[in-house]
């Protein structure tokens, strides 16, 4: 499996994600990020 996100930048940013300053992580958030929602690729998208 391949790093996310690191350095990438996405043609479709999930806009309810990233207006709410959250970020798209596979899987489960991990800490210091919490669960705000799904991002439009399926990730979980997290806040700090």
């Amino acid at each position: 499996s391949s790093l996310c996100c690191a350095g990438q930048v996405f043609p479709r940013l999930d806009n309810s994600c990233s207006i709410q300053n959250g970020r798209c992580f596979p899987g489960i958030c991990r800490r210091p990020y919490y669960w705000i929602g799904t991002c439009s690729n399926g990730y979980s998208c997290c806040k700090r």
